[in-house]
């Protein structure tokens, strides 16, 4: 919404809401879109409110996601850096065995001490590149950029997540495939195996990797089946008052797909998915 306010793109009571910060020198930072924070105090008017709050939330945004041309590659990266600020990890290993990220869910078998950097990146990133695929794809998993340059073996095995209900899928299981992309070129792997939670690569190599169902086929019709998933139901209201004694409230309702990630990031920056469904 401050996006659109300050582009002119909301209604004209919305776009005075907020004013651009215009330094009295010419200084670099009156190119960095800043935005004017009024000295109010909190109040329940819900002007004033939001009057106070954007410039609290837009100013520390970095400069390259503050000035995008247009809504959408602003939607893309904002939620690329909202992912990595929730999900920058890192996992001190101090002996030989099988250790879970509580954060992320994914889980790594090694052989020795190891500490391993990785981070949940965004499929948004890669989705020209998916959609030049020959047929469907899915994406069944969070999407991991493990960054970490370890010895060979060291890691034995990584656990990646997925969402996929294995009992109610009814496609082979030959097309759950581990997608890679490193320096430029994507590939898919076939897991070693498969749990009900996770798709194992047993002596992976590290790059950006997730869990897509690949390729999908189209059935009668265009027709496509469903595809069962594990998932969670979120639901919120937000209160919209009409005066001082009358309130009324809206719900919105989500359907998720059950990966800690995602309950992570619904849980502590919910207004990523406002922000992404204005």
């Amino acid at each position: 919404m401050t996006y659109k306010a300050i582009h002119n793109l909301s209604p004209p009571y919305i776009c005075d809401l907020v004013s651009r910060y215009l330094p009295t020198r010419n200084l670099r930072s009156s190119q960095d879109l800043l935005l004017y924070s009024p000295l109010t105090s909190s109040s329940h008017n819900r002007i004033q409110d939001f009057s106070r709050v954007s410039p609290l939330l837009w100013n520390p945004l970095p400069q390259h996601i503050r000035l995008q041309p247009t809504i959408e590659t602003f939607k893309k990266n904002l939620k690329t850096h909202l992912f990595r600020q929730a999900y920058n990890l890192h996992l001190s290993i101090r002996s030989s065995g099988l250790f879970c990220c509580s954060e992320s869910g994914i889980q790594f078998r090694v052989t020795q001490p190891v500490t391993l950097e990785y981070e949940v990146d965004s499929w948004s990133n890669y989705t020209e590149i998916l959609q030049n695929l020959p047929g469907r794809y899915e994406i069944i998993g969070p999407l991991f950029n493990i960054k970490s340059n370890v010895e060979p073996n060291v890691v034995s095995a990584v656990y990646l997540p997925h969402c996929l209900c294995l009992g109610g899928f009814k496609g082979e299981k030959s097309l759950i495939k581990c997608f890679h992309y490193r320096d430029d070129n994507m590939a898919f792997e076939t897991p070693s195996r498969i749990e009900a939670m996770y798709a194992v690569m047993e002596n992976p190599t590290f790059s950006c990797i997730g869990i897509i169902l690949y390729p999908l086929r189209l059935f009668k019709e265009g027709i496509i089946k469903r595809i069962p998933c594990h998932g969670m139901v979120l639901l919120f209201y937000s209160t919209i008052i009409k005066d001082d004694l009358n309130h009324m409230y809206r719900l919105h309702l989500y359907l998720l797909p059950r990966i800690r990630t995602v309950e992570k990031v619904s849980h502590n920056y919910f207004f990523l998915f406002i922000i992404l469904s204005i």
